[in-house]
């Protein structure tokens, strides 16, 4: 009876065990469950697969992949997986880059009140990127755009801003909402310093019509940014320039005539906290050996970004609560193209090699792409082109696909002429640099670069960057295109 008590308590005891070891397994590896979906790919670039692709990288599950995260770290493993797959070779043993980073952190303890509203971070406002930590309280003034008179009147024109908060509409780049602001936000915020302002609420352009969620982050230079700037929603805007007797959109309205300048008089406080740390990111690099021998040790780069913004985390009514910015055109697009390439690639006759490199910290600022040009695994020279590959899942009605390029002599004919061998897809040319994205370090580098996506769109940095709003047929449209030009360019 006693050895059998024995044997029941052990089995108790290895049963525990057991339980206790998958629960730690199960929590070790949250990040990596979804990265270890069996599915089979077709070697040919298919609607199947892309989605695939987009939907493990932009899952909840890898929590907007922000760069220094295990989320990141677990989609440059899946990453990884596929050029293991395809046999695709790589320069080191592990196919990764890493490399580290200072990264400002300013979206920590910043509070935004007035009167009886209290703001929540990253639904009503957000803060730019700020060197120092900063707190200001003032009243405000509106100043529509915020642009001096060499683009027309001048938006500060009878306003005092000294010792306030200027509140701007954002109004640049690819903002669906028209009229736009001729000077970029940042031009805007250096006229505001300059007018004597505290500080610079600036309206996020687009969420004016719905007011809801904010983008997590916008993009301004941080140095001797010495005072807040931080991004109200729409709803945010309403509060507040309802002292002004008028709502976001009919403000909108009045200064499209330049007719409504107004005093705001509730005091604001606004606090950012800013922090530097360091972050550990690394790029994925594997190589594609092509066959022919005259054109061997001659490269051409393929490369999209994998990282994304990440989650906020924050309380509502008393309870957690967690937004998580997928981005799944920005860029879990890219990346899928990426790895559709490698694999039709694979099977396809080059005689130049082609590297394929997943970055990232590209949101962080170009970090990947710029530690990989400057610790390149060929030299710079031996590189005949690089192809960027960024946000190329939102093909609109107009099929238009734009592109960027200071390649060889004629590339814009020769890639219109690809295009006209692709009904489905209008190429664009656009020489003012859509966004800034990886393929900038290769510039610097000299390296001869062709950039690739479907244009800008209202939910950029917005946690509706999701898999539902990708437009697959499309998708699978540019990367047609991408594949011939490929192999043209890789073998001639």
């Amino acid at each position: 009876m006693k050895a059998q008590t024995v044997k029941i308590l052990l089995l108790v005891v290895i049963i525990t065990l057991a339980f206790y070891v998958a629960r730690v397994m199960k929590e070790r590896n949250d990040h990596c469950d979804v990265v270890s979906l069996p599915f089979n790919t077709v070697k040919d670039i298919s609607e199947k697969d892309i989605y695939h692709f987009i939907s493990v990288l932009a899952s909840d599950s890898l929590e907007g992949r922000q760069a220094g995260t295990e989320a990141e770290k677990s989609a440059s493993e899946f990453i990884r997986k596929i050029f293991l797959k395809n046999k695709i070779s790589c320069f080191s043993n592990n196919y990764f880059q890493n490399f580290s980073f200072l990264d400002s952190h300013n979206c920590y303890e910043c509070d935004f009140y007035f009167d009886d509203f209290k703001g929540i971070y990253g639904i009503d406002f957000c803060s730019a990127i700020a060197l120092d930590s900063s707190s200001v309280t003032a009243e405000a003034v509106f100043v529509g755009y915020g642009q001096t008179d060499r683009y027309g009147p001048d938006d500060y024109a009878g306003i005092d801003a000294k010792n306030k908060w200027v509140i701007l509409f954002e109004g640049t780049g690819f903002d669906k909402t028209v009229p736009k602001a001729e000077q970029s936000l940042w031009q805007r915020y250096q006229i505001a310093m300059q007018k004597g302002a505290s500080g610079v609420l600036a309206v996020s352009f687009d969420l004016i019509s719905t007011g809801d969620i904010l983008p997590y982050c916008f993009s301004v230079p941080a140095h001797t940014m010495k005072k807040p700037m931080i991004r109200i929603s729409g709803k945010t805007s309403d509060k507040l320039l309802k002292y002004g007797g008028i709502t976001t959109l009919q403000a909108l309205e009045k200064i499209k005539n330049k007719s409504w300048n107004k005093n705001i008089p509730v005091e604001i406080h606004g606090t950012v906290h800013s922090r530097q740390d360091s972050v550990y990111s690394r790029n994925v690099v594997a190589c594609l050996k092509g066959k022919g021998k005259a054109l061997k040790n001659e490269y051409i780069v393929v490369g999209a970004h994998y990282d994304h913004i990440g989650k906020i985390d924050f309380q509502r009514e008393g309870r957690d609560s967690t937004i998580i910015f997928n981005g799944a055109d920005d860029n879990a697009s890219g990346v899928a193209g990426l790895l559709e390439l490698t694999e039709k690639l694979s099977s396809s006759y080059l005689k130049r090699d082609i590297i394929f490199v997943a970055f990232g910290a590209e949101e962080k600022g170009l970090k990947g792409s710029n530690h990989f040009c400057y610790n390149l695994p060929v030299p710079a020279e031996q590189i005949k082109l690089m192809i960027n590959l960024d946000m190329i899942g939102r093909l609109d009605s107009t099929n238009a696909l734009y592109y960027n390029t200071d390649a060889w002599d004629g590339a814009d004919t020769e890639i219109e002429n690809t295009g006209r061998n692709h009904p489905g897809i209008n190429t664009a040319l656009d020489r003012n640099d859509m966004m800034g994205s990886d393929y900038v370090p290769f510039i610097k580098k000299k390296i001869p670069v062709v950039y690739f996506n479907t244009g800008a769109h209202s939910l950029y940095h917005t946690p509706n960057d999701t898999i539902g709003s990708i437009n697959y047929s499309g998708e699978k449209k540019v990367l047609d295109l991408v594949y011939d030009l490929i192999i043209s360019k890789a073998n001639k």
